[in-house]
């Protein structure tokens, strides 16, 4: 009673008048919604989600040169709808290059809200020259050097000096660094390289380690004529709609219902401090009129958790997607695992039909061979691995039609789905997928309920209704079936889930977004009759947010969220969890200095119950703390700018728990009730 009455008077405190817009506000709200929804974080960490056009550092800010821009630019922009970037390419080519952005006002499905929402970052020009002298890049490319330090001020147990074996647990000191230095010309040549250990590693020089314990680095470069790029170094890959390959961030179900078509650049430099997912070697982009074809291959080591089999003989169990080097343990996992890739995608476009033609090929140093269990009947055995499929796009009048078809290993699947703009004020959308249980790929990514791209059929349904311009009304089901056994549920299963969010912004000084949850799914009851195989039982869980903005000065802006979420299994409350925060964001126009300050209240019943929210870090990263137990966090970040040549960021939190006198486990165990943790970085650009 005193949560709901607390909520109450939130509400009340924030519908009062403020003075100034909050339109870019309730877009990054709504941004921040989708990552909460789309990644999957079990611990505090950082996301480099650059991809994702989350603006928080401005050194970094993509512009669009109208008159120039291609589709694939539009798309890994972000901030377009499909239907929204047949509209312009459409418009282009019957009237021609623009000549005011007053003309984007005439592009047919182009509504007033998106135009406010991307004018600053469009540009026009008649001519986008290619790179072709070193000289010009060097003179007019801009650079950045960004150096990046992170420590938790509490030792936690393995920093301490262990007596018997006369070492530290941990090789290294509780501190991670890490630099990165980026050159770039334009949208044509790019040169960029980053270094880091993390928090533990092991910082040496000698003829095993080369200081740093992770180095990435990238070459690439446009080019006219039949060579349209290539890339040297680490780059990613993302094909059609992510089915055999992807490696940057997939959307998945989120509040965005028309948010469900995977759409990024096929080949782009590796830019993250992850050491997992992308690949080395290199990479090409050819063209021929309207066919372009993309060819890669990558050689590189990977972390894996390695066995011997009963000959003797060293398996495969899985990946290591940790990334940690700290110990004697994870020291010998290192690059243990050698894997070559060898890709080609080509893509034609026939009479308006996007055709994706894409072939996989995965070669391993020691075979893989998962655990002699039931749910990994199904699973990849073997060195070798090849995939194949056939992606497509279209739009059809308001009607924007995308889908691939694939093959790997034993099994088939399938996705396919459209958006249509039904009227001015009513978007919708639906996908369907089918994947058998005997497909398997290595580094996919689709539109799926389970974390794996395998064993899954399911029809989702969305709707996006906008009545008046002050409130806006997304809708969507899913309802899946799991067709074979997976971890933890032994015997085919299925589930629904339904989302409700209704947007509201009464005037141009406050916005209010409210958002409901309820998901069904099965899992194996806890059986005290000891069973061959466990019961399926109905595991219920509902959730409901509010989150408000408001601003209440040209420099001060205020949010605040509630949420709560309670867990059913047989009609028996198993968890509850209850999130509380407010914030304060700082931001004058003309000083130097920018900050806001976070301050947290989670009361969580378990590990099930819960709850993520997103917060901002340094600059390009960004935190999905997982919420759970009694207690408090805060976190203040500070912006400091010198001039446009150099910038300070520093973050520091703290989580606090009254009723714990330990926190973590393993090596990572701290004693006490707190855990404190502070970032600091310099950026140099020029």
């Amino acid at each position: 009673m005193k949560k709901i009455i607390f909520i109450n008077g939130l509400i009340f405190f924030f519908t009062t008048n403020v003075f100034c817009q909050i339109e870019s506000e309730l877009n990054n709200n709504l941004d921040e919604a989708v990552l909460e929804t789309n990644i999957n974080a079990e611990e505090e960490t950082d996301i480099d989600i650059t991809a994702f056009k989350l603006k928080n550092n401005e050194i970094e800010i993509q512009y669009l040169n109208i008159n120039e821009v291609t589709k694939e630019e539009l798309q890994a922009f972000g901030k377009f709808t499909n239907i929204q970037i047949e509209s312009f390419l459409n418009y282009r080519k019957s009237f021609g290059k623009f000549i005011s952005n007053y003309e984007l006002q005439s592009i047919p499905n182009w509504d007033i809200e998106l135009i406010k929402k991307i004018k600053q970052f469009v540009l026009i020009k008649n001519k986008n020259e290619i790179f072709n002298s070193l000289s010009i890049a060097l003179k007019e490319g801009k650079q950045i050097l960004l150096l990046r330090t992170r420590t938790v001020l509490e030792k936690s147990i393995g920093y301490n000096y262990d007596t018997t074996r006369k070492s530290k647990k941990y090789g290294g000191i509780p501190s991670g660094f890490s630099m990165k230095y980026q050159f770039k010309f334009k949208q044509d040549f790019k040169l960029g390289i980053l270094m880091e250990n993390d928090a533990g590693e092991r910082f040496a020089l000698n003829s095993k380690t080369n200081g740093f314990d992770f180095i990435s680095a990238h070459l690439y470069k446009k080019s006219n004529g039949i060579l349209q790029f290539f890339c040297v170094g680490d780059y990613t890959v993302n094909i059609a709609q992510g089915l055999i390959h992807w490696q940057t961030m997939g959307v998945k179900k989120s509040t965005e219902v028309n948010n469900i078509k995977h759409e990024s650049e096929t080949i782009k430099p590796y830019q993250s401090f992850n050491e997992i997912n992308f690949h080395r070697g290199l990479s090409l982009g050819l063209k021929k009129s309207q066919t372009n074809a993309i060819v890669f291959y990558s050689n590189r080591n990977l972390d894996a958790n390695t066995s011997l089999d009963s000959s003797n003989e060293t398996i495969v169990s899985s990946f290591n997607y940790l990334g940690f080097h700290r110990t004697e343990n994870e020291i010998a996992n290192k690059k243990n695992l050698n894997q070559q890739v060898f890709g080609v995608s080509i893509n034609s476009n026939l009479k308006n039909i996007l055709i994706s033609v894409n072939t996989l090929h995965y070669e391993f140093k020691f075979p893989f061979q998962k655990q002699n269990l039931p749910y990994n009947l199904f699973a990849f055995k073997g060195r070798s691995l090849t995939s194949y499929s056939i992606g497509y796009s279209f739009t059809k009048l308001n009607t924007h039609f995308f889908g691939e078809t694939a093959f790997s290993y034993k099994g088939f699947a399938t996705t396919n789905g459209l958006l249509s703009a039904i009227s001015g004020k009513a978007d919708i959308s639906i996908l369907y997928r089918n994947i058998s249980k005997s497909f398997q790929s290595i580094i996919a990514n689709a539109f799926t309920e389970n974390s794996s791209v395998n064993n899954e059929k399911g029809l989702y349904f969305g709707i996006s209704i906008s009545p008046q311009s002050r409130w806006q009304l997304n809708m969507s089901a899913d309802f899946f079936s799991i067709p074979w056994l997976k971890y933890q549920i032994n015997a085919p299963s299925s589930g629904m889930d339904f989302l409700i969010r209704i947007t509201n912004t009464p005037n141009k000084k406050l916005s209010a977004v409210f958002t409901i949850k309820h998901q069904v799914s099965q899992s194996s009851l806890i059986d005290n009759y000891q069973h061959v195989i466990k019961p399926l039982g109905e595991v219920i869980k509902n959730s409901m947010r509010c989150h408000l903005s408001k601003v209440v000065s040209p420099i001060v802006t205020i949010r605040a969220r509630v949420e709560y979420q309670i867990i059913k299994t047989s009609s028996l409350t198993t968890g509850e969890g209850f999130l509380f925060f407010t914030e304060l964001l700082y931001k004058p126009s003309k000083k130097s200095i920018s900050s806001n300050l976070r301050i947290v209240y989670f009361d969580c019943t378990n590990y099930d119950s819960r709850i993520y929210a997103f917060e901002n870090d340094l600059s390009n990263s960004y935190a999905l703390p997982a919420y759970y137990d009694n207690g408090f966090r805060y976190f203040l970040n500070v912006q400091y700018v010198i001039n446009k040549k150099i910038h300070f960021r520093l973050k520091f939190s703290q989580n606090i728990y009254p009723d714990k006198k330990e926190i973590g486990t393993g090596f990572d165990l701290i004693k006490g009730c707190k855990k404190t943790q502070i970032g600091f970085e310099t950026i140099f650009s020029w």
